[in-house]
């Protein structure tokens, strides 16, 4: 599995900082510490919050050659993410953490209510092979993020109009198709998922 989930707040890591800082002093080997959560992807959620998407543990690195692979190409943003929902003070509303997400950009959240409860929801994936990606959809109810539940867990998805985010095809108030990719069949096909009240169910 891509996503691993739990609800979390941000951690501290201001003494890892100043230690890294302090082995700066000692050696020149023009390292670059970063002292706060790197953000990639910031978007207003309703008036008065935003929702971000911030790396808290983990590293950043570059690969531009031509033997990098379609997930590591890039910019590379990897390790623990959190999902957090702050109002316009700063103050954090709500904070989720997932672990081992790997991002080559920075994105936009694409956010429609996709069961109908008058909640923007959002899918956020990862890479899965060069014929799509798989997504997960997220939530906020009562000012706390959350991971709708999908039979299945995930959803493959090959044509996408965002890498990490994407807009599904909402086929009325409370379903939505995908087009997957078949690798037996050979071509795209179609599955239809619908809220039943507890999940997305593939029906």
């Amino acid at each position: 599995m891509f996503f691993l989930n739990g609800c979390v707040e941000e951690k501290n890591t201001l003494n890892e900082i100043k230690e890294t800082s302090n082995n700066m002093v000692e050696n020149k080997n023009n390292d670059i510490v970063v002292k706060s959560p790197i953000t990639v992807s910031m978007n207003q959620y309703t008036e008065g919050t935003t929702l971000y998407i911030k790396l808290v543990e983990g590293e950043y690195s570059e690969d531009w050659s031509n033997t990098s692979s379609m997930r590591d190409f890039g910019r590379n943003y990897s390790g623990t993410f959190n999902i957090v929902l702050e109002d316009t003070n700063g103050e954090v509303l709500s904070s989720y953490e997932i672990n081992d997400l790997n991002f080559t950009e920075l994105f936009d959240l694409k956010l429609d209510d996709y069961n109908n409860d008058g909640k923007l929801d959002f899918t956020l994936g990862q890479f899965f092979s060069s014929n799509g990606y798989l997504y997960r959809i997220y939530s906020v109810i009562d000012n706390n993020i959350v991971s709708l539940p999908i039979e299945g867990t995930e959803i493959y998805i090959s044509e996408v109009d965002g890498r990490f985010s994407t807009t599904l095809n909402k086929l009325d108030l409370t379903s939505f198709s995908v087009s997957p990719y078949s690798q037996t069949q050979g071509k795209y096909t179609t599955n239809v998922y619908k809220w039943d009240g507890e999940q997305f169910k593939k029906i």
